[in-house]
Formats: C-alpha cells, structure tokens, sequence
C-alpha cells in the first residue's frame, strides 16, 4: 500500500488548463497552463529528464519520513509518484550529462544526494540522512560536493566542472572538478583555491579568504559557456567565463529586479527568464538582451524553479497563502 501522506494531497492533473486559484497575473500576450497541482508541497526546484518524458519535482520539506523531497511526473500518461522521501530542504535539482540526478539540500549542513538511473528507480525510496543511508543503493550522499546551503547546481558546457553554489549571505562558489571530484572554491581575489576536506567546506571558504557573495540562489548556463549567478541580496546578476583566465563580471544590473530568485536560460529564444521575490509578491521577467519584460507576477507567492526545456517555459507557483501549489508551463498566446 502507498504510503498515506498527511502533507502531500494531490488536487489534479491539468494539461490544457487554468488553474483560476493560483492568483497568477500574466501579463498582455503571455498565458500558461498547469501541469501538476498539490497542496502542501512546497515545490523548489525542477528538471526534466533528456528524453523529455519524465518531469522531477523537488521540495523545500524539512526532513521527514513522511515528507516527499522528490516527485516524478511520467509527462506522457500524466501519472506522478513520490520517489524519494527524507532529505532536508532540497533546493536544487539537476541532470548530470551521465544522467545522474543531483540533489541539493538548502540549509548550513546540506549535502548532494545523486540517484543514478532515477527513470527506474522504484517509488518511495527512504533515505536517512543522519546515516546517510537509503532504501536503494542507486541513491546516496556525494560528500565531495562539499557540506553547505546547496542552493545552486549547474553543468558546465564540457561536463567538466560542475558548479555549485552556497546560498547563505556571505556564502561561497564552488566548482568540483569530476574527473577526480576536487572541490575548489573562487578566491577573493579571483581564480579557484582547492577544498582540502570537503566535509568542511564552507569552513575551509572563509579560512582561505574566498569570495563572499550576496546569496547566490540560483544559476543557469549560457550558450557560450558562461555560468550565470543571481545574488539575491545585492539583486546583480552576475557572469563567469571560466578556464584558463577566470573572470567574473556583472552581467545585469537593472534596478527594477530587487531580489533575482530564480534564472533560466532559453537556448530557442534567447531570453533570460528571471524571477524576482520581493516580500510576499513575485515578478516574472524576460530579458532579451536590450529591454526588461514583465511577463507575470504574484501579489503573495512565489514564482519559483524556474526550468527551460526544449523550449518549454516551466515554473513552479509555490507559498500563497490558501491557493495551491503547481508547476505551469508559461506559453505566448497564439494570435492567429
């Protein structure tokens, strides 16, 4: 028998529809629909897997073995299950070029958890963190990844580096080197110093005297290689051209974004996707290189886990106070 969840009641599977209860506001020429809606599950973070049949949903639920950290929607039949219950605040997702998942926790003592083959891994797997142990030897803690507030992963273009950021204010960046799995982080002064115990890692930051950014939440890859940064407090957004000459550089800087929560590069459109906190209410934004657009927003919510696939806008509407919960891919109208 599925276990019975007290936190997690599924409300619909809504493919070609509004929810009207979301309180979204778009603006002129864009519209959305629903994919999934709940109540209770704090979504934080999403992927879709490289054959685009499989949609990951993480959630921001303290640990629990009864909490869902990881939903898995089948986006073909539009059946959804719970994969993995028991981490901690679980804030970032991605999708390694092996197909590994990658799973960060969000608080001061987060780990990566990666699930390999997650298409076939049974539903409702547990994990034990304190033991960091779990039901299937396919998931399990990658401590190279360094002990943070994992708020950020990203790939690099190579699959080289993998990228990961501490969301704390003041906390730092990080690249893992993975053909040797060598954490390093980004120097104050510029360019990447080693981690010697990555069990330590944000310890080992400040000792070294590495960068203290302003709560990098999220980040997102341009064509060219490029890793872009939001810091939430500062409300820059920020560019690193790694290799053999490192450099970081404000890439936007538009008093109009007060706290960027959440990016995404579209590779179709090429466009910026940015979303924006600012007290209860959230803003969705485009950036198209020259203007700012304002494409939807949320008077007491958030808009969050911003994800683009194949050309597919997802988002997830999270934390409004008695509406529910949902991922919706946001589309232009059709004018014809």
């Amino acid at each position: 028998m599925n276990r019975i969840l007290t936190c997690l009641i599924l409300l619909a599977w809504l493919t070609s529809c509004q929810i009207d209860g979301l309180q979204l506001q778009m603006s002129e020429g864009w519209t959305y629909r629903s994919l999934a809606a709940w109540k209770h599950a704090d979504p934080s973070a999403l992927t879709i897997s490289a054959d685009g049949h499989w949609l990951y949903v993480a959630t921001d639920h303290s640990a629990s073995s009864f909490a869902a950290s990881l939903i898995a929607v089948n986006l073909r039949s539009g059946r959804q299950h719970v994969l993995l219950y028991g981490l901690n605040k679980v804030a970032s997702l991605a999708q390694a070029g092996d197909g590994t998942l990658w799973l960060g926790e969000g608080f001061a003592e987060g780990l990566v958890w990666r699930i390999t083959e997650p298409a076939t891994l049974p539903e409702e797997q547990q994990v034990d963190r304190l033991r960091q142990t779990s039901d299937s030897p396919a998931v399990a803690p990658f401590t190279a990844a360094g002990v943070f507030h994992h708020s950020a992963i990203v790939f690099g273009r190579d699959q080289r580096f993998c990228y990961l950021a501490d969301g704390q204010q003041g906390g730092a960046l990080y690249r893992l080197r993975l053909a040797d799995h060598q954490l390093q982080v980004w120097g104050e002064s510029g360019g990447w110093q080693v981690i010697s115990h990555p069990d330590e890692a944000a310890t080992e930051a400040r000792s070294r005297q590495a960068r203290r950014f302003s709560a990098i939440r999220s980040m997102t890859r341009l064509d060219d290689g490029r890793i872009l940064l939001a810091e939430r407090t500062s409300g820059r957004i920020l560019a690193l051209q790694d290799g053999d000459k490192p450099v970081l550089t404000t890439w936007l800087n538009n008093p109009a974004i007060h706290h960027p929560q959440s990016l995404a590069w579209d590779h179709q459109r090429q466009l910026l996707w940015i979303s924006d906190q600012s007290g209860s209410a959230s803003r969705l934004w485009v950036w198209d290189g020259r203007n700012l657009l304002d494409v939807a927003h949320h008077q007491a919510g958030s808009i969050d886990g911003l994800y683009v696939h194949q050309g597919r806008v997802l988002a997830n509407i999270r934390r409004s106070k008695g509406a529910p919960e949902a991922v919706i891919e946001i589309m232009e109208k059709d004018h014809n």
